[in-house]
């Protein structure tokens, strides 16, 4: 483990059950949000980037590679998942979690 004491800036080298992990964090001055996980398999990786944060109907983005024999590269899109402003692409996260927590006030239960 080798993080900055200042902002928790760094790397943190694992093994989980016989599997290797990185985790690398840090901080910048940046124009949106930056955050993202990669796994890696014997023949390929996935790598999905998380949405701005707070922004409504945005989904992750994701990038399948293939190797082996043959290379490729697979970019899939969500599927509709209901009505609103955009069309009807994606639900907005926020608002489908603050329904639950009104949901949960009027119901008294967590």
């Amino acid at each position: 483990m080798d993080l900055d004491d200042r902002d928790a800036a760094g790397i943190v080298s694992l093994r989980v059950k016989g599997v290797r992990a990185v985790l690398e964090t840090g901080s910048l001055r940046h124009h949106r949000w930056d955050d993202h996980t990669q796994i890696y398999f014997r023949s390929g990786w996935i790598h999905a980037w998380a949405p701005p944060l707070l922004n409504e109907n945005l989904p992750a983005e994701v990038e399948i590679y293939y190797g082996g024999d043959s290379h490729a590269y697979e970019r899939p899109l969500p599927r509709s998942a209901g009505r609103g402003r955009t069309g009807g692409k994606w639900k907005d996260s926020c608002r489908q979690c603050e329904r639950a927590r009104s949901s949960c006030r009027r119901a008294q239960t967590p």
